[in-house]
């Protein structure tokens, strides 16, 4: 924590952390609160990057959800008939996403991965 400590009420959920030591020791710093088949969780502070980086890749990969570890590329599965990786590349260097299948946008056959140009997007109907 680098700026702030909350006083958090649990009223419900659960404390995964707590303060060690500051304005708060012994006071949640993340909770969870399960709610029907979702969670919600809060953090009573603010964290420097990597602290808020490796959080976000702990809770996801707690969910299930796959994280890609490239900062500023993004990449977004939707499945309906076919499964579609959806990659936006924000960064200023081109980026390697694996992935198998058809990039719509080029027209370019993937065989394990798609390169995005800095900038650049891919759109991969993926196969298998």
């Amino acid at each position: 924590a680098d700026v702030l400590t909350e006083h958090v009420r649990l009223r419900g959920a659960e404390a995964l952390t707590t303060f060690v030591d500051g304005p708060a020791p012994g006071v949640p710093a993340l909770t969870k609160h399960s709610f029907g088949t979702g969670a919600a969780y809060y953090l009573a502070t603010r964290l420097a990057p990597t602290g808020t980086a490796a959080l976000v890749r702990d809770l996801c990969s707690a969910v299930g959800v796959t994280t890609y570890d490239q900062p500023g590329v993004e990449v977004v599965r939707r499945q309906g008939e076919s499964t579609y990786a959806f990659v936006i590349n924000h960064t200023d260097h081109e980026a390697q996403v694996a992935v198998t299948g058809t990039d719509l946008v080029s027209g370019a056959v993937c065989t394990g991965s798609v390169t995005v140009p800095a900038g650049g997007v891919a759109v991969v109907r993926e196969e298998g």
